[in-house]
């Protein structure tokens, strides 16, 4: 029946042989439904693609090119397994227990019983008062800090001479 409906899409079908309409129904007789569907589609089908009557190599190129398509858009084959579950000392122990346990093993002692040691003086009790008196001679300044006090000084300058003609007015 599939394949007396795609060739009454064609002007010379009723000029064909009963040979041929029978080699096409053998051909389509291995077809699943749903490329018979794909083959006796009006407005996609086969007749859309042949000008003159299908042969059985035109079917099967059809329909490669129809699976081929379908395929494009199916998910990836995949197989999703449960893992086993994984026993072990970690599911016997909190999570800070576990941190406390490996930091234990790598440093080889508990860090939170070692007391703190005392602060130190990072300033020496007798400090210089002059730059003169240092060990180390200070560096000259910089043309970039330099430029900078220059910037700064005008910028005062500006803000005293604002603040004189707003008094005076």
């Amino acid at each position: 029946m599939a394949a007396k409906r795609i060739m009454a899409n064609y002007p010379d079908y009723g000029k064909a042989p009963p040979e041929y309409l029978l080699s096409m129904t053998e051909t389509m007789a291995a077809l699943t439904e749903e490329e018979i569907v794909w083959l006796s589609d009006r407005r996609e089908g086969l007749a859309t693609v042949c000008k003159y009557l299908p042969t059985p190599a035109d079917i099967h190129d059809f329909l490669k090119a129809k699976r081929a398509k379908a395929e494009q858009f199916k998910p990836a084959h995949t197989v999703y397994k449960r893992l086993t579950e994984d026993h072990g000392p970690w599911e016997q122990e909190t999570d800070f227990e576990r941190k406390k346990r490996v930091v234990q093993e790598l440093l080889g002692y508990d860090p939170m019983k070692v007391t703190k040691a005392p602060l130190r003086d990072l300033v020496g009790k007798d400090i210089p008062k002059d730059a003169s008196q240092l060990k180390t001679p200070a560096a000259p300044p910089s043309k970039y800090l330099l430029a900078l006090i220059e910037e700064q000084r005008q910028l005062n300058e500006e803000r005293m001479d604002n603040l004189f003609r707003e008094d005076a007015a």
